[in-house]
């Protein structure tokens, strides 16, 4: 009768030099309950140092548990436990309002050049890594609204798209946008997660451009009320002076919703552009209504047959086309055998999490198509 699901989602690892150490940061997002006697959420950042004895250990770990509240009320009228485990200048003290700044050692992610060719194998894939750490990154500062810091990461041109909103080009325009989401800071009993998790990575042949599909586990609260939400993240990426920036990105979410009154009585409208700033392209989804058909585009072509993904009746992005530019991950006869095996477990992994963009939509073809002829699919026993 007890429940203890511990999800470990959004790695940022940094490896040593040498390869004997490493350091990283993850997200807990866990459901624990006894049957019949208490049901809570918890949310929380793990810390770890890790050392390779042969095989790679924990050497030190350590919990920022942040979110430990009953499901009843969850994190819109529970007081939030900002339980620390190390001391950290960045957390207030108890009972003070004031606003809670990125926590010192957070990782950032590895940029630099590497000496392999460029556009090989071996460096698209050391780039996947690279782009998919900077992803989680922005998450980790979106969850604390470190505004600044998530518009440092966009190129000098970049552009932010917010779906029901328009879209809005440079950094100065990004950063005025962010703004319109919330001050930046959390204070006390407030939560503004959104979690990166299902990326689907791909990098140009040249290994100049990079493309990210994410889902943003959106978990908010707002005048005492718990939100929960959802979205798709595109980002287009490229590689300036070696180091990776976000050129674009595309947040186009499904819903939002009061977590106590579910999506049966508690879906909300989705905001829609502002006064100011003025959005320089206009809104990719233009329907109000909570879960209209909207089918986010792929950056890449079906994963097996090649063609591109999507047909909803109605829907604005319907087949969308791929990007040409963004190769899967085949392997050339003749490649290294490591390095193939990585760029085979890539390959797997665009595969598998398709199918849940896939499942979403309820496009069944598309899912079909992922499944060898002789293939079987089998949903709890039946």
């Amino acid at each position: 009768g007890q429940l203890n699901e511990t999800m470990v989602l959004q790695p940022v690892v940094n490896l040593s030099a040498d390869g004997t150490s490493a350091f990283g940061r993850w997200r807990i997002f866990a459901m624990r309950g006894l049957h019949g006697a208490s049901a809570s959420w918890h949310e929380a950042a793990v810390h770890a140092e890790y050392v390779f004895e042969g095989e790679w250990k924990i050497a030190r770990q350590w919990i920022e548990e942040r979110v430990a509240v009953p499901c009843e009320g969850s994190w819109g009228r529970n007081p939030l436990d900002m339980l620390k485990t190390l001391p950290d200048p960045a957390f207030p003290p108890d009972g003070e309002a004031a606003p809670i700044g990125p926590q010192a050692g957070l990782p950032l992610p590895l940029l630099a050049p590497y000496a392999v060719p460029a556009g090989s194998l071996a460096d698209r894939l050391g780039a996947a890594v690279d782009v998919e750490h900077l992803i989680c990154h922005f998450g980790y500062l979106n969850d604390i609204r470190a505004w600044d810091d998530v518009a440092a990461l966009f190129s000098a041109g970049g552009l932010l798209a917010y779906g029901p909103r328009g879209g809005y080009r440079g950094q100065d325009k990004i950063r005025a946008v962010l703004h319109t989401f919330g001050s930046p800071g959390l204070r006390a009993n407030e939560i503004a997660n959104r979690m990166q998790v299902q990326p689907i990575v791909h990098v140009s042949a040249d290994g100049k451009e990079a493309a990210v599909r994410t889902r943003s586990i959106m978990q908010l609260n707002a005048s005492g009320k718990p939100l929960f939400g959802d979205a798709v993240n595109e980002f287009r990426l490229v590689r300036d002076a070696g180091r990776w920036r976000i050129a674009s990105l595309s947040i186009l979410p499904t819903f939002l919703s009061d977590l106590d009154r579910g999506i049966v009585g508690g879906l909300l409208p989705l905001p829609g552009a502002g006064r100011d700033p003025v959005p320089d392209l206009p809104p990719q989804m233009t329907d109000p209504e909570p879960l209209a058909a909207f089918l986010p585009p792929f950056h890449y072509a079906h994963p097996v047959t090649g063609a591109p993904m999507g047909r909803i009746a109605g829907s604005a992005a319907s087949g969308a086309a791929a990007d040409s530019r963004m190769p899967g991950w085949q392997v050339e006869a003749g490649e290294d055998g490591e390095l193939a095996r990585l760029a085979d477990t890539r390959a797997l992994e665009t595969l598998q999490r398709t199918y849940g963009y896939l499942v979403d939509k309820a496009l069944w073809r598309d899912a079909t198509d992922l499944f060898a002829e002789d293939g079987t699919l089998e949903i709890g026993g039946r």
